[in-house]
């Protein structure tokens, strides 16, 4: 039987992280690891996250100054001893079977990972949900191109079982949001083969009070650089699909985010605008080029690794 390592990034959840622990020292496949790794919480979380690992044996509890999502999963890497690696958000929750089910779909296609669906959840009632027992087998390409379709809850780490080697030189960008696009369509490419289950075994909460929702505020444009890797990254693999994508997204949302500073009256004033444009005009003309004329050709600005716009 092989171990499971779950990693859960936690901060200021107090509300939420009882449901998510639960949701996983109560799954039907027991032989984990539970790495939570506190991201300097300044409410309860912390304390809650120390009753939990005091009585379950399986939870390896971890504490750092605040450093964002991507610095508190890196973080753990080096404590895993498990064959799989699960990343669990901690407002979220998973159906009883979902690791289980995860493990016997990798194992029995012989797969490099496998992934199940979500379902969004605003509240706690689970009635909607519609099962479903369809199985797809896709290469890494192929999966990589589908998730990166819908980039939002789609191109994500959680609701994947990773083999673990996949992930061993692979880590999330610090101090970024929006860190899954930079890392997981790189992820997807590696893969031969992923066994997928669109049945929504992973609870993803719909929260109005998290950064997506909140008013603008100029780590958003993170989302662009993100954007700009996983064009980088179609380039490196040859995949025109993941440029394609990656482009349809860049374009609306530079216009989107520039009107949203140009209102903001903070950002304007402070000279951001100019640097915004400065920063994403050029990539903007590239891609605006690559997508009228259907010529994938690189240029050196295509493998710029972007820094944050702060």
């Amino acid at each position: 039987m092989k171990k499971v390592s779950v990693i859960v990034p936690v901060y200021n959840v107090e509300k939420y992280v009882g449901k998510c622990i639960d949701s996983i020292i109560n799954q039907t496949y027991t032989n984990l690891e539970i790495l939570i790794n506190n991201d300097g919480s300044t409410d309860n979380s912390y304390e809650i996250c120390k009753t939990y690992a005091e009585k379950d044996s399986r939870i390896k509890l971890f504490s750092q100054e605040n450093r964002g999502l991507s610095a508190a999963r890196n973080a753990v890497y080096d404590e895993v001893t498990g064959d799989y690696i699960f990343f669990v958000d901690s407002d979220d929750w998973l159906l009883p079977e979902c690791i289980e089910r995860l493990v016997i779909l990798l194992e029995k296609n012989n797969a490099d990972a496998s992934a199940c669906g979500f379902y969004k959840a605003k509240n706690e009632d689970l009635r909607h949900i519609h099962r479903t027992n369809k199985v797809s087998m896709l290469t890494g390409e192929e999966f990589a191109d589908r998730m990166t379709r819908l980039i939002g809850y789609r191109c994500v780490a959680w609701g994947r079982l990773i083999k673990r080697e996949y992930l061993q030189d692979l880590y999330f960008p610090d101090g970024r949001i929006f860190e899954d696009i930079f890392v997981m369509p790189k992820l997807f490419m590696k893969f031969s083969k992923i066994a997928s289950t669109r049945d929504p075994m992973y609870i993803y909460r719909q929260r109005q009070d998290g950064f997506v929702h909140s008013s603008f505020k100029i780590a958003r444009t993170d989302e662009l650089d993100g954007y700009i890797s996983l064009i980088k990254t179609g380039f490196e693999y040859k995949c025109k699909m993941l440029v394609k994508h990656g482009i349809i997204y860049f374009i609306p949302n530079y216009f989107r985010f520039m009107c949203a500073i140009k209102k903001n009256k903070i950002l304007a004033g402070g000279g951001y605008l100019c640097r915004y444009i400065d920063k994403y005009a050029p990539y903007l003309r590239v891609y605006s080029r690559i997508l009228l004329t259907n010529r994938y050709e690189c240029s050196d600005l295509i493998y710029k690794e972007p820094k944050p716009l702060r």
